[in-house]
Formats: C-alpha cells, sequence, structure tokens
C-alpha cells in the first residue's frame, strides 16, 4: 500500500509519500530527483487538456479565463 499526502496552498502546493525503505516522508519533487518540491497552485484547462504549476501559469499572464490559482 502506498501513502501520499497531499497539501494544497493558496500560493504553493507539494506531494508527500511514506518511503517505506528509509521509513521517512519524502516531497515529491517535480522535474525528478533534482527538482522542485513546491508545484505553483495554478491550474488551467485549454482544449481538454490540464495543465498544473509553471506551465499553467504561463497561461494566467495571458489572462486565459479557464485558468486558476490563489484557490
Amino acid at each position: 500500500m502506498k501513502t501520499i499526502g497531499l497539501d494544497f496552498g493558496t500560493t504553493n502546493s507539494i506531494l508527500s509519500y511514506f518511503n517505506s525503505a528509509s521509513k521517512t516522508i519524502e516531497a515529491w519533487k517535480i522535474g525528478g530527483s533534482d527538482g522542485e518540491n513546491y508545484i505553483p497552485s495554478c491550474i488551467s484547462l485549454i482544449d481538454n487538456d490540464i495543465f498544473i504549476g509553471e506551465e499553467a501559469k504561463t497561461f494566467l499572464k495571458n489572462g486565459d479565463k479557464n485558468t486558476y490559482s490563489n484557490f
């Protein structure tokens, strides 16, 4: 069984999981082991595609009405 935790913040969100080998809680890193722990709390629904984080923020900058942040 896998155990995960989600923290949806106004500015940033994070996904953590329990590593049973080391018995520690670790943050899932965006972009692999050298990536970021935090995901910007932004989502965009464009032409039946879903974008999250930094990618969604590009639509927000363009004023897209199907992009949401700070929720």
